[in-house]
């Protein structure tokens, strides 16, 4: 690669040339939050403008606030040049919405000539009789952004980019403050640079949200003598425009674009893995490539799966392709996949697979997945993964993808493939039964994918190979022997995860309830279900009804039975019935509940040890059939 044009000073010289500064279609839209981000940013500002001149020369001190990376442009023989953003979007944007806010609130009301020299000489560009915005957005955020600079009404008030605007008009409007110094309270004495990685990653949720009213922020209690001063413009507009230092990196060649852009946020919060992996792939490509790319591939993955689920998809989609690697080293892994193969080719062959992928994360909804394919999903499947999904699926999804993927491209039959995802259910449920820590789980069906997305032979190896891996006495898949015992002896019911404790019950009742059973939801609502305890976990009269009924000792059946499935089940009055005795929560199950699971506790005029082992007893019998282990 030869030499960049590299480049350090202000705003002032980056927009001297006749450039537009482009953001690609396929880069993430506009995300930073007003009152973290762009907070941040205008605090530097604010107490660049506060500074006092310590040398007395009337010069204001400068600040680096980071880099911008742009690609080769496309020069036009009678319009600007246009180039695309690498890097740094994010606070050319908030730069650009800055200047706007200064112009509209500070400039504009008092002298109008030098708001319109704001507009031409810093955020727009002559091309011919008209002029264009000298940042253009990604499409998403394209319109509410140039409205802004126009200086016209918002169509999109509630956009990322209006609201950054919005947030920034606010803090002008009360005017200079002293600024509390950045590195106030920090145990290091050295404060970080205010770098592109750690303001644009933020949190997988900053682009769901809508509101900010929740942020941590720390306002500072100022005077109202101080908020009532006047901004000085020229000085305000001095510091934005010449006073904020940038690094620009220019003309990067398509095909290291990646490499400059993954170096320059391998430092601080690295962006998240998606972000890493969506520009590596179309920094590959062509522009033409990439445009056609991402229209065709990109664009449904995110419509279809949000970004949190599509980083999911691609992870395990790295995962089934047999390389066993952590979230955090997807990227890389990704970047191996793609120097082995076409770019194109690697996008083809991710949205051929997002089908099953849609099957396993929204199996209810046949919308979704049509957007990949027009394959149909047996009901008996859907329900199957619906269940998984109910249970978290997340450690099984290489395994549920592999398993789907040989079922959409016709090697395996809806027969097998609920064959498969009986047993998948069977091994993590009695797993869970059994108390065997669930900390090996993703490992275990890294390392099973691995091995059955290199099977070449048809359905009858593929199950005969899967029924070995899970058999493997390594992987702990708990025998019928094994899930008796834990259905006698363990408590089923656990705080942290009695969500999972909840799903158990709720197969055993729909199965006993047949086809006439209710929708069972877990919640706290009338028409929902929580998990009752017959024999309270923390008795009062229970202790001498256990002795009348000859229990050999209360409070050892308390302490060890009360958890156990034998004396759990279902009901929507679990408030009501707490620590009632047990004649009184046979008249209120007599009276107000349907659910067999529960009402078969009526055939008992007792309930002691004897009762809660046999109740486990049968619930188990049940069970090896519902969780099957060949």
């Amino acid at each position: 690669m030869g030499k960049l044009d590299v480049d350090y000073g202000p705003l002032s010289e980056l927009v001297k040339t006749d450039k537009v500064f482009a953001v690609p279609d396929y880069q993430r839209s506009y995300s930073w939050k007003p009152r973290k981000q762009v907070a941040a940013l205008w605090g530097d500002i604010a107490r660049v403008y506060s500074s006092p001149d310590e040398d007395g020369d009337g010069e204001l001190d400068s600040h680096f606030i980071g880099s911008v990376v742009t690609g080769a442009g496309k020069v036009r023989a009678l319009g600007p040049t246009q180039v695309p953003i690498i890097d740094g979007q994010q606070r050319l944007i908030t730069l650009s919405l800055i200047l706007c806010a200064i112009r509209d609130v500070v400039i504009a009301p008092t002298s109008p000539g030098a708001a319109g020299q704001v507009t031409r000489e810093y955020l727009t560009v002559a091309d011919g009789d008209e002029s264009v915005t000298r940042v253009l957005p990604g499409s998403k955020d394209r319109d509410s952004y140039e409205r802004i600079v126009r200086g016209l009404d918002v169509k999109e008030p509630k956009s990322q980019v209006a609201r950054a605007y919005a947030y920034i008009v606010d803090e002008i409007r009360k005017g200079p403050g002293e600024e509390s110094d950045p590195d106030e309270g920090k145990e290091s004495p050295e404060a970080p640079v205010l770098d592109e990685a750690s303001l644009e990653a933020g949190d997988v949720r900053d682009e769901l949200e809508v509101d900010d009213s929740d942020d941590d922020v720390a306002v500072e209690a100022e005077s109202s003598e101080a908020r009532n001063a006047v901004w000085d413009w020229e000085r305000l507009l001095t510091v934005v425009t010449a006073q904020l230092e940038l690094v620009s990196i220019a003309d990067v060649p398509d095909d290291k674009a990646y490499q400059i852009f993954a170096s320059l946020n391998s430092t601080g919060l690295a962006l998240s893995q998606v972000d890493l992996v969506r520009n590596a792939v179309f920094m590959l490509l062509s522009d033409k490539e990439a445009k056609k790319a991402h229209n065709e591939v990109w664009r449904p993955l995110e419509a279809v799966f949000g970004k949190q689920q599509l980083e999911s998809y691609l992870h395990t989609w790295v995962i089934r392709r047999g390389h066993n690697v952590p979230l955090k080293d997807m990227y890389q892994r990704m970047l191996k996949e793609l120097r082995a193969a076409t770019t194109r080719d690697v996008l083809d062959q991710l949205l051929s697979d997002a089908w099953a992928f849609s099957a396993v994360i929204r199996p209810t909804d046949p919308i979704a997945r049509s957007t990949f394919a027009n394959h149909s999903l047996p009901p008996n499947l859907a329900t199957q993964l619906e269940r998984l999904r109910e249970w978290g699926n997340v450690p099984l999804r290489p395994v549920l993808l592999e398993v789907m993927l040989r079922y959409q491209n016709g090697t395996l039959s809806a027969k097998e493939a609920a064959r498969a995802l009986s047993w998948l259910e069977s091994f993590v449920v009695r797993r869970y039964a059994n108390q065997v820590p669930p900390n090996d789980l993703r490992s275990v069906f890294a390392r099973i994918a691995g091995k059955l997305s290199a099977l070449q032979g048809d359905e009858v190896d593929f199950i005969d190979a899967l029924k070995a891996e899970l058999l493997e006495p390594a992987r702990r898949w708990p025998s019928d022997s094994e899930l008796r015992n834990a259905f006698l002896q363990r408590p089923l019911y656990r705080k942290r995860t009695n969500s999972q404790t909840f799903q158990i019950l709720k197969r055993l009742a729909e199965d006993m309830q047949g086809k006439e059973c209710p929708v069972i939801k877990f919640g706290r609502g009338s028409t929902e279900f929580s998990i009752e305890h017959v024999l309270p976990r923390n008795p009062t009269h229970w202790l001498v009804d256990l002795a009348n009924w000859g229990d050999p000792d209360p409070a050892e059946t308390i302490e060890l039975l009360s958890d156990t499935i034998g004396n759990l089940t279902l009901t929507a009055y679990n408030s009501e019935l707490s620590n009632s005795a047990f004649s009184v929560k046979r008249e209120w199950i007599e009276s107000k509940v349907s659910l067999k699971l529960t009402t078969a506790i009526l055939a008992q005029d007792e309930w002691t040890r004897s009762e809660i082992e046999s109740r486990g007893e049968d619930l188990w019998k049940r069970a090896i059939k519902l969780w099957p282990r060949p």
